[in-house]
């Protein structure tokens, strides 16, 4: 797509940003019968519309707020302002459940029904909820009649909310702290995978005729009149926006994209957007982070979740069933918008301090049973061009510049992104007279079925696993996340396998996966790894990723980087950051042969996604600016296991610094080339005169004669990590002691 995208064709519409909103307003566009170009600087979803709650929600939260608001004194001192207010938020709730209902409806392969309880362990409630006093009477039965009222505002549609009493929340809810448990009032929302949902969208898009090409990005807008000679900037040039100049990331090649009109769809970086047409444009968009973190799938049932709509400090904090895990989140603070936020150690403090005030005191909720921990910047936006500052919205907000003719799309959430997007793509045609003439439809979105609904069925597993043999774990995860494509995964997985059987059987050597594979350090034998001789080869032990999946990333789901698959193809870095760093050479390795990675780039791929993982949180707390890095011998054999690929003797460089990282502290350059020469010409302890040896016996470590150069068995590599190379504390306190010791021998006996 890259190709028709420099081919210096104008486009109606130019789009930049590709998450939810611009890549639904992609697909509106152009199955109106516009020629669409749209860009995103990074991966699809890689910003804020793959770090949500994954709900999609009738905006319960808002329409509590909105009675709130309209049963509080200010209906009588300021009447009219409050029923505008109230009708405002009552129709962007309306809005929800019908965007809600399309997701639920159209688009089963990516969404379901999740029941969400609310446990009330007393009769009145205070602090009361929302700062609302009537609310402390809420579970003497209010709460209930929302919930059914809440129904009724989709039509009844979803599953009817109900009560659970005291017994069956016990059964079915066992890991809550139930035994002074009223009932639980259960109500259900819409649940998904949000980056999948972003890709089939996109993806529908590309069908419908639209160009979207992911890591390229917008370096300036290009204006009616250029500016003159020797001037440059964001802005240069006056009048009407009529395109962009585009960077591609992968080929580094930089063209211009001419288009009738540009809409804007960063999000929470629209500003920076912006100041592309105007450096000094007037600030639109504030930022808003929180952070999730998963815990292990014993924490609650599989089938219903719970929500908190009383926290210590008044937010709302969700307790789900997400892919074999629980999901908790979210905190919310304002926050200056970076596309890597960094889960804050005190917000998921906060989270789990929450979090085990409903747990039974059976499960002691830890730090360390943090699988994954992720931030996310969500936009709180204004309207600009507007008269004034009266349109500030808690729904969306699109804004048209009368002087550049930009128009941009910001806020709202995941459930609205189809209405944001018909919303955007109607002002982007009310203002440029040269798009009207060509419509051929209305917006017919609320009718589309994005790609992978074709051959799904809630039966779609079962087919799998009678007409491949495809484990349940697995063909429950290929259904979910590929729809009706999942079959296609499967044709890939077995092509896989036949190739490795003929090449078993041969001992030829295989076509080349790279143009240097055979000098590599990746080895045909680790490429072709015990693991790789079925159809379910998996990435990882205990997830239900497998090999081929990431050969149809690459194929078919525009997979450009390993974070790409790890991050948002198959969500592991955001379930299990250990396991995610575990997979790295192997996605690597897989990505290579599809691609004819030479060395270099693979080991700058292997560098470039280490350093992406930094930005989630794990099982222990990143350690920053520490020089003290030891750890015990059972945790550096344990990490040694997990790093080292299969077969081979010892870390290599890439692997050791993937060590590194699953050991909390990050390597330098400098220190990983003071390993491996520390093992050049490290000499493994011996058996002493008395017949002990002097340190036990790893066993994964090799001979020495068998280890080649560049290679760091595991004495090796235990020995440097716990060195005073490595900590130079450790000779400080060496010091310190000594002198304490002489201090002591010379003052006699300690006890006197």
């Amino acid at each position: 797509m890259v190709k028709a995208l420099s081919s210096g064709e104008e486009f109606d519409v130019l789009i930049i940003g590709a998450g939810a909103t611009g890549s639904a307003a992609a697909l509106d566009a152009a199955q109106r019968g516009l020629k669409v170009a749209c860009i995103e600087q990074e991966d699809y979803s890689s910003g804020t519309s793959s770090r949500s709650t994954k709900l999609l929600w009738g905006g319960s939260r808002y329409l509590v707020q909105a009675f709130v608001n309209l049963l509080s004194t200010k209906l009588i001192t300021s009447p009219v302002e409050t029923i505008n207010r109230f009708k405002a938020d009552f129709k962007m709730v309306m809005n929800c459940h019908r965007e809600r209902k399309f997701m639920l409806k159209e688009q089963p392969h990516l969404t379901k029904w999740l029941p969400i309880a609310v446990p009330f362990n007393k009769w009145l409630v205070y602090p009361p909820p929302f700062g609302f006093y009537p609310a402390i009477f809420g579970p003497l039965g209010v709460f209930p009649v929302f919930f059914k009222f809440y129904d009724a505002l989709s039509g009844f549609t979803c599953p009817p909310s109900h009560v659970m009493t005291p017994t069956r929340s016990r059964r079915k809810f066992p890991q809550l702290a139930n035994s002074e448990i009223k009932y639980c009032s259960v109500f259900y929302e819409g649940t998904h995978d949000d980056s999948r949902t972003n890709l089939a969208v996109a993806q529908t898009a590309a069908v419908e005729g639209a160009c979207i090409v992911n890591y390229c990005e917008a370096t300036a807008l290009l204006r009616e009149t250029p500016a003159p000679e020797g001037a440059s900037g964001a802005g240069s040039g006056t009048g009407k926006v009529v395109g962009a100049t585009v960077k591609d990331h992968v080929s580094g090649k930089q063209f211009d994209v001419r288009a009738k009109s540009v809409l804007l769809c960063g999000g929470p970086f629209t500003d920076e957007l912006r100041q592309l047409e105007d450096p000094q444009c007037k600030s639109a968009i504030n930022g808003a982070s929180g952070i999730h973190i998963v815990l292990p799938s014993y924490f609650a049932p599989s089938n219903i979740g719970l929500v908190d709509m009383n926290t210590s400090d008044g937010r709302f904090m969700f307790f789900l069933p997400w892919k074999g895990h629980v999901l908790v989140g979210t905190t919310d603070h304002l926050c200056k918008p970076t596309m890597r936020p960094i889960a804050d150690e005190s917000e998921i403090k906060w989270l789990l301090h929450e979090a085990s005030k409903y747990l039974n005191p059976e499960l002691r909720l830890r730090r360390q049973d943090v699988l994954s921990a992720w931030a996310g910047i969500r936009p709180l936006a204004i309207d600009p061009h507007a008269d004034s500052t009266a349109s500030a919205s808690r729904d969306h907000v699109v804004s048209h510049n009368p002087q550049t003719g930009v128009v941009f799309v910001s806020g709202g959430k995941w459930t609205t992104f189809r209405e944001m997007a018909e919303d955007a793509v109607d002002k982007l045609i009310s203002v440029t007279p040269e798009l009207k003439q060509k419509i051929r439809s209305p917006c017919r979105t609320l009718l589309t079925h994005f790609v992978g609904y074709e051959g799904f069925s809630e039966n779609l597993p079962a087919r799998l696993i009678q007409n491949y043999g495809t484990s349940s774990r697995v063909a429950h995860r290929l259904a979910r996340a590929y729809g009706g494509r999942a079959v296609d995964v499967i044709h890939i997985a077995k092509e896989l396998a036949d190739e490795k059987q003929a090449q078993l059987a041969t001992q030829a050597s295989p076509v080349a996966f790279a143009e240097d594979l055979e000098d590599s350090e990746l080895s045909l034998e680790d490429f072709y790894s015990e693991s790789f001789l079925g159809p379910e080869a998996l990435l990882v032990p205990d997830y239900p990723f497998i090999e081929a999946e990431v050969v149809f990333g690459v194929r078919h789901d525009w997979v450009v980087r390993p974070e790409d698959f790890l991050a948002r193809r198959s969500r592991l870095a955001y379930l299990n950051k250990e396991a995610a760093m575990r997979a790295i050479p192997r996605v690597v390795q897989l990505m290579a042969r599809e691609l004819y990675w030479d060395r270099a780039r693979q080991s700058a791929e292997l560098v470039r996604c280490v350093e992406f993982m930094r930005h989630f949180g794990g099982s222990k707390p990143t350690v920053r600016n520490s020089t003290m890095r030891l750890a015990t011998r059972a945790d550096l054999l344990d990490v040694f296991r997990k790093t080292k690929r299969p077969h081979a003797p010892g870390l290599t460089q890439d692997t050791l610094r993937l060590a590194s990282e699953m050991l909390n502290h990050i390597l330098t350059d400098a220190e990983l080339e003071d390993c491996l020469q520390f093992a050049a010409t490290f000499t493994a302890p011996v058996a002493t005169s008395t017949g002990k040896k002097s340190a036990p016996a790893s066993p994964v470590v090799p001979p020495a004669a068998t280890v080649p150069a560049g290679v760091v068995p595991f004495e090796a590599f235990a020995a440097w990590w716990n060195s005073e190379r490595l900590n130079p504390e450790l000779k400080e306190m060496k010091q310190h002691k000594s002198a304490n010791m002489e201090q002591m021998e010379g003052s006699g006996s300690m006890f006197g």
